[in-house]
């Protein structure tokens, strides 16, 4: 069914959560945080460090598209690259607080080639395809709470971690709740024609996918830490 409104914008983003879930990497991931064992969450706030780095300026890109979007468009990409700048030092937060030396992402180990390949992505998209392509991400960065919330809930218990040791998850759940309605209301005045919400669909489908492929990387990095000396030193401090 070809998406042309939210509700099947929506259901196209369940159907795909409903996937990823059930792939047999997400169930060993599950029981890897059940066993207490922190290094997959710690590679996996390197990413998101890395990631998060960098989301105010592909979303900044998109609004410098002056003559291709509307006033209301790049208004929202400047304001919400605005309230990015920083959040990447929530991550950070959260590396200090389990044990890491670290203060700023520079302090950290490069990133994953997953992690590169989505952000080389959005960069690509916010500047050459189709502009409402970088919405796409959007959608599911800020709406994906409801959907890895028990993952979230189970393995803070099972880490033996605070709310104040997982910033990101609590404290960015809490702003993207607001900007789930911004973006959702953006996707709205923006999308006017079948090729506009199918931009949409596949920003959010190929980056999803991608989001995918850095935790399977993740996985198998920490099923064989050998292979990367970088990051096995790192996670020596936990």
């Amino acid at each position: 069914m070809a998406v042309h409104d939210i509700e099947s914008l929506d259901f196209r983003m369940a159907s795909c959560w409903q996937n990823i879930l059930s792939k047999p990497v997400a169930k060993e991931i599950r029981s890897i945080l059940a066993s207490g064992d922190r290094k997959l969450y710690s590679l996996w706030l390197c990413q998101v460090a890395h990631l998060t780095k960098h989301t105010s300026a592909h979303q900044a890109l998109v609004g410098v598209r002056s003559s291709e979007i509307s006033h209301a468009y790049a208004k929202f990409c400047f304001e919400h690259a605005s309230e990015e700048v920083g959040h990447e030092m929530m991550a950070v937060h959260d590396l200090r607080k389990i044990g890491f030396q670290v203060h700023a992402v520079k302090d950290l180990p490069e990133p994953l080639s997953s992690t590169t390949k989505l952000n080389a992505y959005l960069f690509y998209v916010s500047q050459h395809a189709h502009p409402a392509t970088r919405l796409g991400f959007s959608y599911w960065a800020e709406k994906c709470y409801p959907f890895i919330h028990d993952l979230a809930s189970s393995s803070k218990k099972a880490l033996g971690l605070e709310n104040h040791q997982m910033t990101f998850f609590v404290s960015h759940a809490e702003i993207d709740e607001k900007h789930a309605e911004d973006v959702e209301k953006i996707v709205v005045q923006v999308c006017k024609t079948s090729q506009d919400w199918a931009a949409v669909e596949t920003g959010m489908v190929d980056t999803l996918e991608m989001a995918v492929d850095i935790f399977e990387e993740i996985h198998s990095l920490v099923s064989n830490l050998d292979s990367n000396e970088t990051y096995k030193k790192f996670l020596s401090a936990i």
